[in-house]
C-alpha cells in the first residue's frame, strides 16, 4: 500500500518594527526598535501589500506613505 506525506512549508512572515526610543526625533539619541506583535505585523503587511494607505492599531494611525 502506497502512502504519501504532505509537507507543508510555511512561508516566512514579515516582521514590522517601530522606533521606540524615548525621543525618536533626536538624531543623536541611540535608536531602539520594538517588534510589533505577530497579528499587528500581519495587519500592517496586508495593508502594505494592498491598496490601504492608512491603518489604525491601538488608537495610533500608521501612514504607509509617510517616509
Amino acid at each position: 500500500m502506497a502512502s504519501s506525506t504532505l509537507k507543508i512549508t510555511e512561508q516566512p512572515r514579515a516582521e514590522w518594527y517601530w522606533k521606540s526610543n524615548p525621543k525618536p526625533w533626536l538624531r543623536r539619541e541611540k535608536e531602539e526598535w520594538t517588534k510589533y506583535s505577530d497579528i499587528e505585523s500581519e495587519i500592517i503587511e496586508e495593508a502594505f501589500n494592498g491598496t490601504t494607505q492608512l491603518i489604525e492599531l491601538d488608537n495610533y494611525l500608521i501612514d504607509l506613505n509617510d517616509p
